[in-house]
């Protein structure tokens, strides 16, 4: 059985990535307290953590987390605009920033591979890769082997994977979307992300794990 998300039959794309201030206008409107600090900067505080936004540049940063490369900032990407929704949730939740490392890479081959956002919750480690909305749906399909490997690949890198998650936030129906695989088993046993894939129960999980568990401490079942 297949645990897919589903992209509505008609859906139509109200809000438009394009540029800072778009997504700088998309908080103001929906109760985020962007203040703007400069002609070319705004910044969100979140429990006490700034995210500044460059309009000019049509860049974010965050101060105090850590980049592997900082591609992730530029908001003419639409992934990027996600990006920064989950990280805002994060912060909410209580996250440090100095648990968050954003384009985290590992050296595989020849070539790099980078994670959009890894977090260290003590002994565990979370792993969220970051994919715009239409994009999302493709991934998060359990027999589109291909996509979903991308996710098991990044798993297999560190020994203390938990939790890893295909993600994106769906701006004009205000909400998160997820589709999870709580790994510590599979990631222990796996050989590589065939391996991993083959022992996988093609089940992905769609709850809200960071918004139902307690910061560094998910509880959801193995699956």
């Amino acid at each position: 059985m297949y645990n897919t998300p589903t992209l509505p039959a008609e859906h139509e794309h109200e809000y438009e990535y394009a540029n800072a201030q778009n997504l700088i206008n998309y908080l103001t409107t929906n109760g985020y307290p962007v203040t703007q600090t400069s002609d070319n900067y705004s910044e969100l505080c979140i429990n006490g953590n700034k995210i500044i936004f460059d309009i000019s540049k049509n860049q974010f940063d965050v101060k105090n987390i850590k980049y592997g490369r900082r591609t992730i900032c530029n908001l003419s990407k639409k992934e990027n605009h996600s990006v920064v929704m989950i990280i805002i949730k994060l912060l909410k939740k209580g996250y440090s920033p100095a648990n968050i490392v954003l384009e985290k890479s590992w050296q595989t081959g020849h070539d790099p591979i980078y994670l959009d956002v890894m977090i260290k919750g003590g002994d565990e480690i979370y792993m969220i890769e970051v994919k715009k909305l239409d994009d999302f749906f493709k991934y998060s399909t359990p027999s589109s082997k291909n996509k979903v490997e991308q996710l098991f690949s990044y798993a297999l890198q560190e020994k203390n994977t938990t939790v890893a998650s295909f993600y994106s936030y769906d701006f004009d129906n205000k909400c998160d979307k997820w589709a999870t695989v709580f790994c510590k088993d599979l990631r222990i046993t796996a050989l590589n992300e065939d391996d991993f894939y083959d022992r996988w129960n093609k089940i992905f999980d769609t709850d809200d794990w960071v918004e139902n568990n307690n910061v560094n401490n998910a509880k959801k079942d193995i699956i």
